[in-house]
């Protein structure tokens, strides 16, 4: 994909590679590198991979969300705490609702994402499948939820919300 993206196949298909420059573009788009207007790249708030933020956000911006990717990101709200600031080993909770409060569809994805993982994250607990961290894992998703919901939308956001899901609002992706 030009000079975007880059993917590497073991000769065995043991295992792929790929390998994103600036931006992740799936079913939304994620910047981790210079994006107009901001004074830093993402890519250098964590070393050597991309913060767990921007992990976060790679997880909730899949529109056809698959199984590996729900319980990823309940291995990530187990371990790991949805904060207000970026600091190491912490999700940024109101980084993440900032993206979302200015695109609807990735918000729209990302919200329901967010409602498969409780709902699958709840199962796990009740089949006492989780028992480690089970109310940090909640209050995690829960808090991530209202930072989502409680931070102002911007005219794109409700601009695009008019017109709902009767126009699409992802990319459709190629697998590879």
């Amino acid at each position: 994909m030009g000079g975007r993206r880059f993917i590497y196949n073991h000769s065995k298909d043991y295992y792929s590679v790929d390998i994103f420059f600036d931006k992740l573009e799936y079913s939304h788009t994620i910047y981790f590198g210079e994006k107009p207007n901001t004074a830093k790249s993402r890519l250098e708030l964590d070393f050597p991979t991309i913060t767990l933020t921007d992990l976060v956000l790679e997880k909730l911006q899949i529109h056809d969300i698959a199984m590996k990717d729900i319980i990823d990101l309940i291995i990530l709200f187990t371990s790991h705490e949805v904060s207000e600031d970026e600091e190491k080993e912490k999700i940024n909770g109101k980084y993440v609702a900032t993206i979302l409060a200015d695109d609807w569809g990735f918000w729209y994805d990302a919200t329901n994402n967010l409602k498969l993982v409780e709902e699958y994250a709840a199962r796990l607990i009740n089949e006492k499948t989780i028992t480690k961290s089970q109310t940090f894992l909640m209050n995690n998703i829960e808090r991530m939820k209202l930072l989502i919901d409680n931070q102002p939308k911007t005219k794109n956001w409700e601009k695009r919300a008019r017109i709902g899901t009767s126009k699409e609002w992802y990319r459709k992706v190629e697998t590879l």
